[in-house]
């Protein structure tokens, strides 16, 4: 990639918060505009589940419901980039062993050899995944690569 080309491949970390929905309409319109690849991608830390069972839900159940409920945030995204003619695909992402949300992030994007991260600057807190103010902040400060922070 030359160095003043578009960016060849975007990562948006989401989480379906209403952050999170600018930050993925505005990462769209970036690889649209750039005809780059964009991979959307959601943390969960299925641990979170551990305290909620048992008020009529089993851990299996709820670590269904997180998987599902990610997995449809992520793959609506990849959707509506693919329906503005962009090259999208999708990844649900567990938080690695001692990582937290913005580890697994960079982790991500670093193996990916992403040229670029966008991020909510302000996310959902509980089940569905682990993006937080402060975890776009952690991601902003050890990223490899730009990120852009979307409120």
């Amino acid at each position: 990639m030359a160095k003043d080309g578009p960016p060849r491949l975007l990562l948006l970390a989401t989480d379906g918060s209403p952050a999170s929905e600018k930050a993925t309409a505005y990462a769209i319109d970036r690889a649209s505009e750039g005809n780059a690849r964009l991979l959307v991608m959601m943390v969960v830390d299925p641990t979170l589940i551990g305290g909620l069972a048992g008020a009529g839900a089993t851990e299996k159940d709820l670590a269904k419901d997180l998987e599902r409920d990610a997995r449809n945030a992520v793959n609506e995204a990849v959707e509506r980039a693919q329906e503005a003619g962009v090259d999208a695909a999708g990844a649900v992402i567990e938080l690695g062993a001692g990582e937290d949300g913005a580890a697994t992030v960079v982790r991500l994007a670093k193996e990916r050899n992403v040229n670029v991260i966008f991020v909510g600057s302000h996310g959902r807190t509980g089940m569905l995944a682990v993006m937080l103010g402060s975890t776009s902040e952690k991601i902003v400060k050890t990223a490899h690569c730009p990120v852009s922070v979307i409120r």
